[in-house]
């Protein structure tokens, strides 16, 4: 299901009056069934939102019942107070998710900043639903500071403006000002009410929002851009579509509510729209969003590092160096370098690497390399590198021979997730940390999805009390919203890179 919030700035019917016209703009434009929902109705005594679409739209559009009905014309909260109906989200939430729509219009009380307890606002339910705002601005004296106001309060609670519509206006310039000034699109211009005709209103509401914006309401955009990972498209054209997501569910077009039973490939380890993490996301975003490491630095990635650090030696691990990238992958191919490049650096080049079979390390060339190959990899082999396979709970003892010619024994600790959640044993892992101590071989941990939490344990490697010499995470990092990656490693091999010579730093 598509839907929109309708919130305003001073519009008494305006909102109302553009629901009705939005909704029977969608429904003409794109033949869709069309809900119109009003979750919270003051002053019932007088009138209500949903029989004056009933009235403009002739059933056209489909009224859904509204969760609470006040009889004062005053906000919410104090309404409810006087009648002693508490409003809780709630309840709001099982009626939204009940509508069986292809759209909703979702029209506020009042502005966004309107109180409807004593602990939230109007503004919380599109944030609960991750509803894209429409903004509808009066053209009475003040229009330009109201819905500027409007927009700076929307964009610091972290909601999506959809655009804004004028209603009633009568001045040809006032949209292209308003553009400048808030830098949101005006989507659509409503003649003044006094002006309008009810049947004038259901023919021509479509000639009153921009095509591009009625666009948006399409069941299925067109994706014949996209190129899916793991996808045979001759044999899969067609993918259920996600409008949006919340906690562990994810929502289809279809109105489906889907467990997320992987985590979206296991990133989403605290729910989606996790509203701490996007919170942060967003209060970064207006300090910082990227600066180089190179020369420069910064504090959050200074403080990042050292929770990294701090969270990966709570069981008493000496590890002291963060190099981040950008996603799991790439931690891998960083651990692979640095291996590679510390025996260059003491005078002992190895080539070769050690992994388990089943194991799935990433799709970059390096991580697949040291994967277990499958029929994704195998047109890729003349480009893989030399490693070795053994099997989880093998003897090692046949590695002796050749032991001193790898660089590094690559694992997921514990338990191999995309090669089928094949759990081994810790004592195995010990077994492999004493191989690599006798030959000197790095243990490198590949973390990235056994990390932050997954087996109850913060990591792996301290619930198997196996330590390696260097780990590799992602994905929990940053819970799904962005791409991240980092490789911690011990003081003792950051050392073997210090040096005068450039060509020995990583």
């Amino acid at each position: 299901m598509k839907s929109i919030f309708i919130t305003g700035t001073d519009t008494d019917i305006g909102k109302t009056l553009v629901s009705a016209a939005l909704g029977l703009a969608i429904s003409k434009s794109s033949n869709k069934k069309v809900s119109y929902y009003k979750p919270i109705q003051t002053g019932v005594l007088n009138d209500r939102d949903s029989k004056t679409i009933e009235d403009l739209t002739l059933g056209k559009i489909k009224v859904e019942s509204e969760s609470y009905l006040l009889n004062d014309p005053i906000s919410p909260d104090r309404a409810s107070i006087i009648e002693q109906k508490e409003i809780v989200l709630s309840k709001i939430e099982q009626d939204y998710l009940s509508i069986r729509s292809e759209v909703c219009i979702v029209e506020g009380a009042g502005g966004i900043q309107v109180p409807i307890n004593q602990n939230e606002r109007i503004s919380d339910i599109p944030k609960k639903f991750s509803i894209p705002i429409l903004i509808v601005s009066s053209t009475k004296l003040g229009t330009i500071n109201h819905t500027i106001l409007t927009v700076e309060a929307a964009r610091s609670l972290g909601l999506e403006i959809a655009g804004i519509v004028l209603s009633g206006s009568e001045d040809p310039g006032l949209a292209q000002l308003l553009e400048f000034q808030t830098k949101v699109k005006v989507v659509g211009e409503i003649p003044s009410l006094h002006k309008i005709d009810y049947d004038i209103l259901r023919d021509n509401a479509e000639s009153w929002f921009f095509k591009d914006f009625l666009n948006k309401f399409d069941n299925h955009p067109q994706d014949q851009n996209l190129w899916y990972p793991f996808t045979q498209h001759k044999l899969q054209s067609n993918h259920k579509l996600i409008t949006h997501a919340k906690d562990q569910y994810l929502f289809s077009k279809e109105g489906d509510k889907i467990y997320d039973a992987i985590s979206s490939w296991w990133v989403n380890l605290h729910g989606h729209c996790n509203e701490k993490i996007s919170a942060s996301i967003h209060k970064q975003s207006k300090k910082l969003e990227h600066s180089i490491l190179t020369g420069v630095t910064h504090e959050t990635a200074i403080e990042l590092g050292q929770s990294l650090i701090d969270l990966v030696n709570t069981n008493g691990s000496h590890f002291s160096r963060v190099f981040f990238s950008d996603n799991g992958s790439t931690s891998v191919e960083v651990a692979l370098k640095l291996a590679f490049q510390y025996f260059k650096n003491v005078g002992r080049p190895r080539k070769k690497f050690l992994s388990l079979n089943g194991s799935y390390h990433g799709d970059t060339l390096g991580a697949m390399s040291v994967s277990s190959r499958s029929s994704f990899h195998q047109d890729f082999g003349p480009l893989l590198f030399d490693v070795d396979f053994v099997d989880p709970e093998a003897d090692l003892t046949h590695l002796e021979e050749h032991a001193r010619d790898y660089a590094a024994f690559i694992v997921e600790p514990l338990i191999q997730g995309a090669g089928g959640m094949n759990i081994y044993s810790a004592d195995f892992l010990k077994n492999i940390r004493s191989f690599c101590d006798r030959y000197e071989i790095l243990l490198i941990f590949d973390e990235v999805f056994t990390g932050f939490g997954r087996l109850n344990d913060f990591f792996a490697f301290h619930k198997a009390q196996v330590t390696p010499d260097l780990i590799c995470l992602s994905k929990g990092i940053s819970g799904g919203f962005l791409p991240m990656g980092a490789t911690v490693a011990t003081e003792n091999l950051f050392e073997i890179f210090l040096d005068k010579n450039i060509k020995k730093a990583f």
